[in-house]
């Protein structure tokens, strides 16, 4: 008996269902929700089950939008599934109709013609679409209204399900397996590249899906963001080592980073791992459910400031996409809510001994929170 998880029909069925409603309720005649290319997935993906295959390129006159996806949903029946070049049609969930042609804004157009669709539509990924897209829309529909939403989707993917939960718990243990394996060869005389392929190596046998990012920076590099994500550059005794992995498992992400010194550790370097670990689990431990993002950035930032810490906190959302709401700042208001799988990564930086972090994902749960990634920090 297979344990394979999937996501089932009806949870998809149920998805368009509440669109159509939160549609109704805000006044919009339908949506067109609009997806990228890879970290970009998460509209079309959360409606279809549908992945953008082709990466973003210059458009022209006839070719426009092949890097994107989009759905066209109105108030009444399936959703209209816009994909240029190519699609998987044992893949794609509850459609009603599959346009695939050369230009996007085209497509949307006649499906949302098609629709009978007049007025106000919600567009969905405004943070997404090219200009060059939105400015052909308006052009080619001078009778409809677009206005971003992007919360009526935002909002319930923030959300999981059971079954996304069970997915997000598998693509963790993924990530673990990778991890572990990985910082058993953080040794002097080691490449970045070596490391990186390690943990991919292991995370794809493993099941995952496409690992993204294998970012592995050491020596200076360490605690710094950097291109290309690894390179030849061999470890030296002492120096520490980052290693983040990203990926996915049956649509789901994974996103977790590990810190280790490389042969001897000194004691100043032992006082900042432990250090990063506090910080990392005083973090999880203020994580409950109707606070809101703001009162817990606030909470660690103040216990990172009475320590003489810099750095600061960080976190962020993960479901289809790996960088989802609520972003961990000062500024935010969102309240948590049961569901919710969240990264909590903040940085510790001790000035002349060097910045160290420990990402973890984490559930929030009816009285507080379950860690989901299990990966050790001490080696």
């Amino acid at each position: 008996m297979s344990d394979e998880i999937t996501i089932p029909y009806n949870e998809f069925k149920e998805r368009v269902k509440r669109t159509q409603r939160i549609l109704i309720d805000k006044g919009f005649e339908g949506l067109v929700a609009i997806s990228g290319y890879c970290e970009r997935e998460g509209n079309v993906c959360y409606l279809t089950n549908h992945h953008t295959s082709f990466p973003p390129i210059n458009d022209d006159e006839s070719v426009m939008g092949w890097g994107n996806s989009a759905v066209v949903l109105g108030v009444n029946g399936g959703p209209i599934l816009i994909a240029p070049l190519f699609y998987r049609e044992d893949m794609i969930v509850g459609v009603e109709e599959v346009k695939t042609d050369r230009n996007l804004p085209k497509m949307i157009a006649e499906a949302i013609i098609s629709k009978g669709l007049k007025g106000r539509i919600a567009l969905i990924g405004s943070d997404i679409i090219p200009l060059s897209i939105y400015q052909e829309l308006n052009r080619l529909l001078p009778q409809v209204k677009f206005e971003p939403a992007d919360e009526i989707l935002i909002n319930q993917r923030m959300i999981k399900s059971d079954f996304e939960i069970k997915l997000m718990k598998k693509a963790c243990k993924i990530a673990d397996l990778a991890l572990e394996e990985c910082m058993k060869f953080i040794k002097p005389g080691v490449s970045e590249n070596e490391l990186g392929i390690i943990a991919r190596k292991v995370a794809l046998e493993a099941g995952a899906d496409y690992i993204v990012r294998d970012r592995v920076y050491s020596g200076p590099w360490a605690g710094k963001q950097r291109w290309p994500f690894t390179t030849n550059r061999r470890v030296k005794d002492g120096e520490l080592v980052y290693v983040d992995l990203v990926g996915w498992y049956k649509n789901y992400a994974f996103d977790m980073l590990r810190t280790r010194v490389a042969g001897r550790m000194s004691k100043d370097q032992a006082h900042l791992i432990k250090i990063a670990q506090q910080c990392t689990d005083y973090m999880i431990n203020l994580l409950k459910p109707e606070d809101s993002v703001k009162q817990i950035y606030l909470k660690i930032a103040e216990f990172m400031s009475e320590m003489k810490i810099q750095g600061g906190p960080f976190g962020h959302g993960i479901g289809i996409e790996v960088v989802e709401k609520p972003i961990f700042h000062q500024n935010n208001d969102t309240i948590l809510k049961p569901n919710m799988i969240l990264c909590i990564e903040p940085k510790v930086t001790i000035p002349k001994i060097g910045t160290a972090r420990f990402e973890e994902e984490v559930l929030i749960t009816e009285s507080g929170v379950e860690i989901l990634s299990h990966c050790p920090r001490d080696y």
